[in-house]
């Protein structure tokens, strides 16, 4: 990283910086012209003299906006100008001064002896009355110059000043953004090596209980369900060591916030509207990892049967998401085809979004199983869904469970 701040750091002129620059141009360059064209103070001209003048003048004006784009010959030019124009002087005294601004030596001196010549060629064409002596009139000619420049110079010195601050601040705070981001990084490195021991512990247990399995043939039924639910618990607590540490060592962004970093991988904790998605695209049920073996077999059977299937947890999940994230165009369009289903119909759906299978809504309504199914196949067509899950978030959306 460099130790010293760019050059011409400052910050384009606006429309109002031109706007100021050229009023002060102008009202500097109407006096001067109204003085040296007094009778009181300067002999009689030519009448083409006051003309030239003004007409260089306004040049001047219109070439001044242009003294930053080329900073050397516009202003060399406007103090040239001001050899047969008093009324240019305004313009080239700002532009002397943006000169002196960036403190290079070799302009500021072509410049001011530009500006000293012009002076001195001025005077012959506009003769004084009472004149000053020569030596006087070169003092005071360098002594306003001299003013011009060191103003310009205290400008430079400021805004160069003004942009190492800045500079300075920038590059603390990135700085202090870089030694933030390394002491995240040596904090989540030391977590990781720590959670790496205890991980390799449980892939240790899993790996000793299941050699145990395979060397043992003389293991009981309970004995071995008790091992493979020792293995069942140690995977799962191996699994949940091993997403923390891959989200430890996640990197975040620098200058992001800590949520900015991406899980490793999904869990219904922050994925309902991959559940719901899953649902509505025709999914038939959706059950958490650690459900145990019998009841992945059982579900596998209902589904198999046509039922749904969804594990508790996230049956209230999935109430709840439905409730508090349905669209408007959703409730609209679910409670036009809830609109058109008979009372009957609208009983057996809600006692489908309530969880009931065929033979418990058949009991609770007193009718035959077979008149159940048949309304569920009508529910299916007038719902405009695939399974007994869309029926039940059909009712959802129309808020009526």
């Amino acid at each position: 990283m460099s130790s010293r701040p760019p050059r011409d750091l400052w910050a384009p002129i606006s429309v109002w910086g031109h706007v100021w620059r050229g009023l002060l141009a102008a009202v500097t360059g109407t006096l001067l012209f109204l003085v040296s064209n007094d009778p009181q103070f300067s002999r009689p001209l030519a009448s083409w003299v006051p003309f030239v003048d003004l007409v260089v003048g306004v040049l001047s004006l219109v070439l001044l906006p242009l003294h930053r784009r080329s900073p050397l010959l516009v202003p060399v030019l406007l103090q040239a100008m001001t050899a047969v124009s008093t009324s240019s002087g305004g313009s080239a005294s700002v532009a002397l001064v943006s000169v002196a601004t960036r403190r290079r030596w070799p302009r500021i001196a072509l410049a001011g002896v530009v500006a000293m010549l012009a002076s001195l060629a001025v005077s012959r064409i506009y003769p004084e009355i009472d004149p000053m002596p020569t030596a006087l009139n070169v003092a005071t000619m360098v002594l306003v110059l001299a003013a011009q420049i060191a103003w310009g110079l205290y400008l430079g010195a400021r805004r160069d000043l003004f942009a190492t601050w800045q500079w300075r601040a920038e590059t603390a705070e990135r700085e202090q953004v870089q030694r933030i981001s390394s002491a995240r990084e040596a904090e989540r490195t030391r977590i990781a090596r720590e959670m790496h021991d205890v991980l390799a512990h449980r892939i240790s247990l899993v790996s000793m209980h299941a050699g145990a399995l395979a060397y043992r043939d003389d293991l009981s039924r309970e004995q071995i369900r008790k091992e493979a639910t020792i293995i069942q618990g140690t995977s799962m607590q191996a699994l949940t060591e091993l997403r923390q540490i891959l989200g430890v060592l996640r990197s975040t962004p620098v200058g992001e916030p800590q949520d900015a970093v991406e899980a490793p991988q999904p869990t219904f904790t922050d994925a309902d509207d991959l559940v719901l998605r899953a649902l509505r695209a025709g999914a038939s049920g959706f059950l958490l990892k650690d459900t145990p073996p019998p009841q992945i077999v059982q579900a596998i059977h209902r589904v198999r049967a046509g039922e749904p299937t969804l594990s508790p947890s996230v049956t209230q999940r999935l109430i709840h998401a439905v409730s508090t994230r349905t669209s408007d165009t959703r409730q609209r369009r679910a409670s036009t085809l809830v609109a058109g289903l008979t009372d009957r119909e609208r009983q057996i759906a809600l006692a489908i979004g309530e969880g009931r299978t065929n033979a418990g809504i058949a009991a609770s309504l007193y009718l035959s199983v077979a008149t159940v199914k048949s309304h569920v196949t009508h529910l299916l067509t007038k719902l405009e869904a695939d399974n007994r899950v869309q029926i039940a978030i059909r009712m959802h959306d129309a808020g009526l469970l």
